[in-house]
């Protein structure tokens, strides 16, 4: 195994779009690097890759890995508590819903007779048994992985140190990841703290916001002469069907009670491209630009995807969020975010239940004097009309923004952050 270069574990394209600035300064520091990735961006990183440097693919590592990786899918489905998180349970029972019906009774069987483990002691326990059944191994000691790994089996390798950098904010809390982080770079406390919950890594430092860079350092900032308000769609068709629908209904809402204001409804990036055109039937919406992808995660934050979010944020006076990253980005650029939680299950029990998801409870709604809760004492239509047409709602909005901005922004550059992330990750 080789201890003087360095394995990049990359799984999707907004992965990549994270771990470019390592590379970069990696690169500079003429260290070797190994890349294992996901069949989608092969040929992104074939393009930026050194001679001397490597390019295997992770589908090529499950085949010969085939036990392994049943096993560990396997394991952590045993041993995980159901209660892990309201996501989790979510994904359990899309799991089995997408399952031969006699294999998921089998599994459910297996959950209920195999006594479940703390949260903070499943990573380690599947660890310790994975790493024994694998039987082709990442090529180097050290391993930076961005997170969420697809088949983070092979992150549990004996002799292996894994460094984990966090591409998004949601990350932490969602589900057991499978494998042990030797040290962890999150954006910040917070969320070190949900992460220390949930999946019980103790060494936590922290990173610079890759993903909202674009929005950061933007220029030519400045209020817009448009009188458009941009809603940021949570789901897409492909993503969740019932909270889907429950959106169309909401924006339908929205567009009728947006109180003169024209509505730039953005797509989320894996929506179908033409999916939300329907509402281009109303004169006072505005469909944002799709993004290019397979319908699922496929999808990557490139300059020229980033600079139409640019040039449509530039158009907008405030952002309605509901419970999307993008009011992070908005944040950054310097929108006021007019943040809604829903509190109204007989109108709108989906979103209602938004409540129990830890990051959106733990970071999105945690400033109750700064959002806008929506309950079940009027319609839902009222309430957004009062909202929307209170002049004090954009100074809350504004203020709900700079709070965001300092959750987020650090204060040294993200050119200084990844070199220190970098020169930790050598050093270790």
């Amino acid at each position: 195994m080789n201890t003087a270069e360095i394995t990049f574990f990359i799984s999707s394209k907004i992965a990549l779009h994270t771990a470019l600035p390592y590379i970069s300064d990696l690169k500079q520091r003429n260290t070797g690097i190994h890349y294992v990735v996901s069949d989608d961006i092969v040929s992104d990183v074939q393009a930026i890759t050194a001679p001397e440097d490597t390019v295997a693919r992770i589908i090529d590592y499950d085949r010969k890995n085939k036990f392994a990786k049943n096993m560990h899918k396997l394991l952590v489905l045993l041993i995980t508590p159901s209660d892990y998180s309201q996501i989790y349970q979510k994904l359990l029972s899309r799991r089995f819903d997408d399952t031969n019906p006699f294999l998921a009774a089998l599994l459910k069987f297996f959950m209920f007779i195999t006594p479940s483990v703390e949260r903070r002691n499943v990573n380690r326990i599947v660890k310790k048994i994975i790493e024994r059944l694998i039987t082709h191994k990442l090529p180097t000691e050290k391993i930076i992985a961005v997170t969420i790994p697809v088949s983070p089996y092979l992150l549990c390798g004996k002799e292996q140190k894994v460094y984990s950098i966090m591409e998004s904010w949601d990350h932490p809390a969602k589900w057991p990841l499978g494998y042990v982080s030797k040290k962890v770079f999150l954006w910040n406390k917070n969320l070190g703290n949900d992460w220390a919950f949930c999946q019980a890594d103790t060494d936590i430092d922290y990173a610079y916001p890759i993903k909202l860079l674009y929005a950061i350092k933007a220029e030519n900032k400045g209020e817009s002469s448009e009188n458009i308000m941009m809603y940021p769609a949570i789901t897409s068709k492909c993503s969740d069907s019932d909270r889907y629908e429950e959106e169309i209904r909401f924006m339908e809402m929205l567009v009728s009670v947006e109180g003169g204001q024209k509505l730039l409804i953005k797509p989320k990036p894996n929506t179908v491209i033409g999916d939300l055109d329907y509402f281009t039937k109303y004169d006072n919406v505005v469909i944002g630009s799709y993004q290019e992808n397979n319908g699922r995660s496929s999808y990557g934050l490139s300059d020229e995807y980033n600079n139409k979010r640019i040039e449509e944020l530039s158009r907008c006076t405030s952002v309605l969020n509901l419970g999307t990253t993008f009011a992070f980005d908005a944040a950054a650029f310097g929108l006021p975010v007019i943040q809604l939680k829903f509190n109204c299950p007989k109108q709108f029990p989906i979103f209602s239940n938004f409540e129990t998801f830890p990051h959106l409870h733990n970071h999105l709604f945690n400033r109750q004097e700064l959002i806008f809760e929506i309950t079940d004492d009027d319609s839902v239509a009222n309430q957004l009309k009062k909202i929307l047409s209170d002049p004090e709602t954009i100074i809350k909005a504004e203020r709900f923004r700079d709070y965001l901005v300092s959750w987020l922004i650090p204060e040294d550059t993200s050119e200084c952050s990844v070199s220190e992330v970098v020169e930790k990750i050598i050093r270790d």
